[in-house]
């Protein structure tokens, strides 16, 4: 029931986005902002992790509300996710990723997108996808405030995309994280695409 919410889609491409299920890893700055892209391109089915709370210096480029300020990030997304999609399933679970719990999460999903800040959880995801089928989309990189000068590399199942040369000591500004979780959205549309019609637009 979308009520031709996708009525200025290609028909045949929102039909393969609203059967696809995707997870997003980060409910922050990257993922909650992905995940309002992929809802609104027609993605139905998302599930997006998180353990963290909101913190007043989130606000500036995450989708939260004061409001929201010290409560579970899921929590807070899940009830504005009710009100902006009551036409996706979106799934939202507080859960910290670990060695042991990553396998069961991943299940089930066609493609999975890091969007997380802590590097050592950054790190343990991406070493489990090296040498596997399922695709992983991961960024590196959206620091200043700066012309954010974004690259797309692939390495067999993995995307990485980003400027490959700032960091958050540079600070963090809506714009630049906007153009990261653009492009990480874009990414995992081309690849449902490319898994149906068997091509793709990412270089």
């Amino acid at each position: 029931m979308n009520e031709g919410i996708f009525d200025r889609q290609l028909q045949e491409h929102t039909e393969i986005f609203q059967k696809s299920k995707l997870l997003i890893l980060g409910c922050g700055g990257l993922g909650t902002n992905i995940c309002f892209m992929l809802a609104k391109s027609g993605v139905n089915n998302i599930k997006i992790v998180d353990y963290d709370t909101v913190e007043y210096s989130n606000l500036n480029r995450q989708i939260y509300r004061m409001k929201d300020v010290g409560r579970y990030k899921v929590d807070c997304f899940r009830e504005i996710c009710d009100e902006f999609f009551p036409f996706a399933n979106i799934i939202t679970e507080n859960i910290k990723i670990d060695d042991d719990n990553i396998d069961g999460l991943i299940d089930d999903h066609d493609i999975v997108i890091e969007a997380l800040d802590d590097a050592n959880t950054k790190s343990i995801v991406v070493e489990h996808f090296i040498g596997k089928s399922k695709k992983l989309i991961t960024a590196s990189g959206i620091g200043g405030i700066k012309k954010l000068d974004i690259q797309v590399k692939k390495m067999d199942n993995i995307i990485v995309c980003g400027d490959f040369k700032t960091d958050t000591s540079q600070g963090l500004y809506y714009p630049n994280v906007m153009m990261e979780a653009a492009t990480q959205a874009i990414i995992a549309l081309n690849l449902l695409l490319e898994e149906n019609y068997g091509q793709t637009d990412i270089r």
